[in-house]
Formats: C-alpha cells, structure tokens, sequence
C-alpha cells in the first residue's frame, strides 16, 4: 500500500487523453511560477478539487464540487501554506489517473480555476495510471507556495525543491501484479 509524497511538477504528460502538469513522486527542481492579476488588497483563498479520469476520459469528482485543503491569504503574504482534507475511500479501475485542479479566489469573489498566461489555462496536475484498484482514505495535507503583494497579484511556485508544492500522504492500494503464464511448446498453461 504505497503512501507517498507528491509532488506539484512543471514538466507535462498525456494521462486518459489529458495533457497536464505531471503530480509526481520527487521533483525537478526547475520551477514555474503563475500569478493571478489583482489590484485587491484583500483576502485571497486557494484550495483544489480533485478527480478520477478514465482510460475514455471520463472524470468523476472525489470532491464535492468546492475546492478541499483551502488556505488564506492576508494581504502582503509570502510562504509555504498548508492545509489538510480527508480524502475519502475511493474505487479504481487499474488505468485511471488522479486529476487536481488549483482554484482561487479573493474575498467574496465566487471560486474559479487558476488560470495563467495569456490564453488563460487551467493549473492542472495528474498522476500516471496508478494500476490500483482504490484510493485509501487517508488525510492529505497539501502545501502551496504562494506571494501575495498587494497591487501586483497573487503568485503560485511549483517543481522548486527548496519549496515543494506537494500532497503528503497520497495513499492508494496496493499496485496489481502484472499477471505472466507459463508458455511450453507453443501452449499457454493457465493454472
């Protein structure tokens, strides 16, 4: 039953058809840094959502529709923020991936996905396959990297070793053993 550290990577893959940032096992450390643009000089909030993607690219939500592990911000804030959420026991088929979503918002402001550049794209990370039949229910503490100065924005750092964006204690069920069968004489034996 592995219980791991991930990680909030810069690098992308292509898991279930979805191209996003890797959630990976250690890091990099070459890192990316987005920001959010405001003038507010108020609260801001950042939490994530989280997902099970299938091989046909269909994705369930393990959240309830509201960002999870959520962390506020006062205005001029700089550092390693954590909150946790109780992930609950979830089932798996062996080929799906876990998908987190980054959401923000400030004050009263409704949630929104962060989104950076100037196309607008969403801070999407997911898992390889993970060959599992269930995701345990454990408590995940999420760490976010986070600059918030008032005038130029909210900013996010991830992939940085020296200040890892991470999910301690992502735990999911023993990986399935790949299944080989004997072969004599051109005859596959199943026991």
């Amino acid at each position: 039953m592995p219980v791991e550290t991930r990680v909030f990577d810069h690098h992308t893959q292509t898991i279930n058809g979805l191209t996003a940032y890797k959630l990976q096992v250690g890091w990099d450390d070459i890192y990316c840094t987005d920001e959010e643009h405001t003038s507010m000089g108020t609260l801001w909030q950042v939490g994530i959502r989280v997902w099970k993607r299938s091989s046909a690219g269909v994705e369930t939500e393990i959240t309830s529709g509201v960002p999870v592990a959520v962390v506020e911000l006062p205005p001029p804030n700089i550092g390693m923020f954590s909150n946790t959420w109780a992930c609950p026991l979830t089932s798996l088929d062996a080929t799906d991936s876990i998908v987190v979503r980054v959401y923000q918002r400030y004050y009263i402001s409704s949630w929104s996905a962060w989104s950076y550049g100037w196309g607008g794209v969403n801070l999407i990370f997911t898992t390889e396959t993970l060959n599992t039949s269930q995701l345990n229910a454990s408590t995940w503490t999420v760490y976010y990297m986070l600059n918030y100065a008032v005038g130029e924005g909210l900013y996010i750092t991830y992939g940085k070793a020296d200040c890892p964006m991470r999910i301690e204690n992502f735990s999911y069920g023993a990986v399935a053993p790949s299944v080989s069968k004997p072969v004599m004489d051109g005859f596959v034996y199943v026991s």
